[in-house]
C-alpha cells in the first residue's frame, strides 16, 4: 500500500485513504499555539500579524545617547509629557489668609519639570504635595504665633494692670505719631502690631519722647499759633543741637509741647 506525505505536517498519512488525510496549514511545532490563540485559518494569524505590525509602528524608541532632541522629546511626550512648561494643568490651591500663592515658585516648578521631561501627571503630584507641605508650615506656624502672643499679652496685662487699657493706647499713638502710614500697614501686615514686645517698646518711647498732649491726644496735633509745625514733628531729639533757624524754632515748638531740652 502506497504511503505520501500530509501537507506542512510532516505526518505520513494513507493514501488510499482520503477521510484520515489532514491537509493542515501549521506544523506540528505551532499546535499548541494556534490553539491557545484561537486560530481558524491562515487569516486569522495573518490579521494578528497587521495588528502587531501597527502597534509596534506607533511606538517611539527608547532614546539613546545618540538620539537627537526631537527624538527625546518625542518619546517623553508619548509618556505624558506636554508640549510646553505652559501646558502643565496645575491647580493653585485656596490659600490661608495672610499667605500668598507664589508664582514664581510655580514658574519654576514648570520649567525644571519640563526640562526633566516629567510628565503632566508627576508634575501635578508634586506641585500639589509641595503646595499642601508649604500650606500646613503656615498654618502651624500662624498657630503658634497667636499662642504666643495671647500668652504674651496675659502676662502684659497682669503687668500692667489697670494701666493696661491707658498703656495700650499709649503705644498705639506712639507707633503711628513715629513710623507713619508705610510701618503701620507692616506692622498690621506682619501682626507685629500684636506683639506683647512692640506693644511695651512703643509705650516707654510714646512716654519718654512724645509730649503730653501727644501722649493724651487731645487732638491739637502739636500745631501752635502761627501754624509753625516741624517737619520732623516726630522725632523731637533731631534738633537739640541744632542752631539753624529752622532748628531754634523746631525746639522752641517742642518745648511748647512739653518737651524738655
Amino acid at each position: 500500500m502506497a504511503e505520501s506525505e500530509g501537507l506542512l505536517t510532516g505526518q505520513e498519512v494513507p493514501a488510499d485513504n482520503p477521510e484520515t488525510t489532514q491537509e493542515s496549514w501549521y506544523s506540528q511545532d505551532y499546535g499548541e499555539l494556534v490553539k491557545n490563540k484561537g486560530y481558524k485559518t491562515p487569516d486569522d494569524v495573518l490579521k494578528n500579524v497587521k495588528e502587531l505590525e501597527g502597534m509596534v509602528g506607533g511606538r517611539v524608541k527608547m532614546p539613546t545617547p545618540e538620539s537627537s532632541a526631537e527624538e527625546v522629546n518625542a518619546f517623553y511626550q508619548k509618556l505624558g509629557k506636554p508640549v510646553g512648561p505652559d501646558a502643565y494643568e496645575i491647580v493653585r490651591p485656596e490659600m490661608p489668609e495672610g499667605m500668598n500663592y507664589d508664582e514664581d515658585m510655580e514658574k519654576g516648578f514648570r520649567e525644571v519639570a519640563f526640562e526633566h521631561h516629567a510628565s503632566n501627571e508627576q508634575t501635578k503630584a508634586m506641585v500639589d504635595w509641595f503646595n499642601k507641605y508649604e500650606i500646613n508650615r503656615y498654618n502651624d506656624f500662624m498657630a503658634e504665633k497667636q499662642r504666643l502672643e495671647t500668652e504674651g499679652l496675659e502676662k502684659l496685662r497682669g503687668e500692667w494692670k489697670i494701666d493696661y487699657d491707658e498703656n495700650v493706647k499709649i503705644s498705639n499713638r506712639a507707633c503711628h505719631q513715629l513710623g507713619g502710614d508705610e510701618f503701620i500697614a507692616l506692622m498690621e501686615e506682619t501682626r507685629l502690631g500684636n506683639n506683647p514686645v512692640m506693644i511695651k517698646t512703643f509705650h516707654d518711647i510714646g512716654v519718654k519722647i512724645l509730649s503730653d498732649s501727644l501722649i493724651k491726644g487731645d487732638g491739637s496735633g502739636g500745631e501752635q499759633k502761627d501754624g509753625y509745625v516741624p517737619e520732623y514733628k516726630t522725632s523731637p531729639g533731631m534738633y537739640a543741637n541744632d542752631e539753624s533757624e529752622e532748628g531754634k524754632k523746631a525746639r522752641e515748638y517742642f518745648r511748647q509741647q512739653g518737651y524738655k531740652y
